[in-house]
């Protein structure tokens, strides 16, 4: 890519939902504190509310719009058609957020959130389906997963209307799953962009390919029938089916190998070599939390009274695989977004091993003091309470290391 071509709009997003993260992952780190039982007091566990607000509908809603602004029109070699209106979206979506702390306080109807996020989402998809239309040069399939990602997410956001203002008993976990579904598809499809040409500058597999697309529309069928709470298989059916379709992805992708590339790897080196291992590593453990986390959503269904499979499913999914998916791809989607490039070669990795340091941790927590007749040895929850916060330590030092990274442009840089 030209060094010119700069996706301005995107940066007021990411910068956004950087803060956002932040922020969210403080409140989420002071909450299982207190579901470990560490006294906390009510004027800070009133923030609790807003860690889920925070992480979905602020830091991934504006990440993925941005991120989603920049790269469908790379897709294509075009411009962003209509920026103003995709800033107007971004106004909508904070407008939103910001609502909804008074929101809490009763000041506004607890709906206009709702609502102006809603359009704010509605811009995003009407750009992405402009764009959609225009045919790429290869690999067209992605624009399959980019599309049930935003039916998803207008899906989402609609039922969420309606849930709120009917009260309607929804399945709680299946519908974070179906709104975590959102941000997996739009992953999905930029990595079956992008991800064979960084580990061995080969296409996806065809038929496999074409299997995980027809899986992904039957999971995203599942997952909204699963979350309207109809029947109690349902969120089971949900689940191996949406296994099956990741594990499908990850075999048409090459995620565990399938193919000697041991030639091509002779020929990298420098940053070229240092990307190439940070993008394989990263890859591999995202995609292994993804399954895990789907096989623990159905041992919650399985055995419902064990809490710790709930939060768990929830957090292997956001932090495991999203997550550290994000920790993969931002660096190579920020070059154009802030007209540096990053260089590899400065990476560590001290951010991976605190992030599954913290799962690791937060996994034996929850089986000790959020399971049924479980045994709660007294004094250990303050060490499992740190969980949460070696998640906001390992961003810290994410940025920093970003920030360190950062350096003026080299065609040797390859960016998104």
């Amino acid at each position: 890519m030209a060094y010119t071509n700069t996706s301005p709009v995107s940066k007021p997003f990411v910068i956004s939902a950087i803060v956002l993260l932040f922020i969210g992952s403080i409140i989420g780190s002071i909450w299982i504190m207190s579901l470990y039982g560490i006294e906390i007091s009510l004027e800070i566990l009133s923030t609790t509310p807003f860690h889920r607000i925070l992480q979905l509908d602020g830091f991934l809603t504006l990440l993925i719009l941005g991120i989603g602004y920049m790269i469908v029109p790379r897709f294509r070699n075009e411009l962003l058609p209509k920026p103003k209106l995709a800033y107007f979206s971004y106004g909508l979506v904070v407008a939103s957020i910001s609502l909804t702390f008074f929101e809490h306080m009763e000041i506004f109807p607890s709906f206009l959130s709702d609502v102006l996020r809603l359009g704010g989402i509605g811009i995003f998809s009407g750009i992405v389906f402009f764009l959609v239309q225009i045919k790429p040069k290869l690999l067209r399939k992605s624009d399959y997963f980019i599309v049930m990602s935003i039916f998803i997410f207008i899906t989402v956001n609609v039922l969420e209307i309606i849930f709120n203002q009917f009260e309607y008993n929804f399945d709680p976990l299946s519908q974070i799953q179906l709104w975590l579904l959102f941000p997996i598809l739009m992953i999905f499809g930029v990595q079956y962009k992008f991800l064979p040409s960084f580990i061995g500058f080969m296409r996806p597999k065809n038929v496999t390919g074409n299997i995980t697309i027809i899986l992904a529309c039957f999971s995203c069928i599942l997952g909204i029938l699963a979350s309207l709470n109809l029947n109690e298989f349902l969120p089971i059916v949900f689940s191996f089916v949406f296994l099956s379709t990741s594990i499908s992805f990850a075999i048409s992708l090459y995620i565990f190998g399938g193919f000697d590339n041991s030639e091509i790897k002779k020929l990298f080196h420098g940053e070229k070599k240092a990307r190439f291992q940070y993008l394989s590593i990263l890859t591999k453990i995202s995609f292994s939390f993804l399954f895990l986390a789907i096989v623990v959503g159905i041992l919650y269904r399985i055995y419902p009274d064990t809490f710790a499979y709930y939060d768990l499913t929830i957090h292997y999914t956001s932090i495991g695989f999203i997550g550290f998916t994000i920790m993969l791809f931002l660096p190579m989607m920020l070059p154009p977004i802030i007209n540096k490039s990053i260089q590899f070669l400065k990476f560590n990795k001290f951010p991976i091993f605190l992030v599954i340091a913290a799962l690791s941790i937060r996994t034996v927590g929850d089986f000790l003091y959020l399971s049924s007749n479980s045994i709660k040895p007294a004094g250990f929850e303050y060490i499992f309470g740190l969980s949460g916060w070696l998640i906001v330590i390992a961003l810290f030092v994410f940025v920093i290391m970003i920030h360190r990274s950062m350096n003026t442009f080299s065609s040797d840089i390859q960016t998104i």
